[in-house]
């Protein structure tokens, strides 16, 4: 089926007719769809039998602050000699393939294409030499990172795991995976890159974060973990003051706890950050909130 995937397209080109059978174009169908998904087989294949999981070669940290372990040890600059190879790194490895000149957009925009030409071929030599020749595929004239290396990235499992929550429907199980999720949200995404590309990424995490956040310590009241709840609150009110889920939160998880003067405090709190900072009153329905609250407890 390998080689047949392999044949597939000189086929197509020396030999049209073979391929108008329903019978013959359906193997050589399979054969291709086998090929594309070849990479993700020899990365399972990769696993051992026993149940201790394989010792990645590459573990990527992205959060608070960018680190790069390559077979346990860490990249250090020294390794990526200088900050814009490290940084071409982890631009390739959260793109699609992309050919050289599209890379230079963003990397380069101002230099000649012999400059880029140089520029580019330094920092990639650069990049192999501190992770392996094989690091970066060249294929079809596009560059981009060999994701059948085994490798951990932080990045995609935070993503995976607040994915995966999304679709729980067990109360625990979405905590269980949001807790994963804010232990690896340990900072902003790529805090320590200045370039424009990394900016719209750490706005999007900054908000996945809070947002992740917000979902976690409602659960958490749900679940009737008032003081979690207040915890996570505060941390996210540090971050955003004016946040009024967070402050709608904080309200709920002191009525939970039957604490009126916690209650009050809150409100009057935010009543002040708001006219201070923006010259406005607590919303119709924060006002209801807050008066509901109290009348039950």
């Amino acid at each position: 089926m390998i080689n047949a995937g392999l044949a597939a397209q000189w086929l197509k080109k020396k030999y049209p007719h073979l391929l108008k059978d329903p019978n013959v174009r359906l193997f050589f169908e399979h054969a291709i769809r086998l090929i594309d998904h070849l990479s993700d087989l020899r990365k399972n294949l990769a696993e051992p039998v026993e149940h201790e999981p394989a010792k990645p070669r590459l573990e990527i940290i992205s959060f608070g602050g960018m680190q790069v372990f390559h077979d346990g040890r860490l990249v250090e600059l020294s390794d990526w000699q200088t900050r814009e190879a490290r940084d071409l790194f982890i631009y390739l490895l959260q793109s699609p393939p992309l050919t050289k000149e599209q890379i230079a957009v963003d990397f380069w925009p101002d230099l000649s294409p012999a400059r880029i030409k140089t520029r580019f071929k330094v920092n990639m030599f650069r990049i192999r030499h501190a992770l392996g020749q094989d690091v970066i595929l060249f294929r079809n004239d596009q560059y981009a990172f060999n994701r059948s290396l085994t490798y951990t990235w932080d990045r995609e499992r935070i993503d995976a795991l607040l994915q995966a929550s999304s679709k729980r429907t067990v109360i625990q199980e979405r905590i269980d995976m949001l807790e994963q999720a804010h232990a690896l949200l340990k900072g902003q995404y790529l805090e320590e890159v200045e370039a424009f590309w990394a900016e719209a990424d750490r706005i999007r995490y900054r908000d996945k974060q809070r947002d992740a956040m917000l979902d976690l310590a409602e659960l958490y009241l749900r679940k009737s973990r008032s003081q979690d709840c207040l915890q996570l609150t505060h941390k996210l009110l540090e971050l955003d003051p004016l946040l009024e889920k967070a402050h709608r939160l904080v309200l709920k998880a002191c009525a939970a706890q039957h604490d009126p003067a916690g209650l009050a405090k809150q409100y009057h709190e935010y009543q002040k950050i708001l006219e201070d900072e923006l010259g406005m009153l607590p919303s119709v329905e924060m006002r209801a909130l807050y008066e509901k609250l109290l009348a039950e407890i």
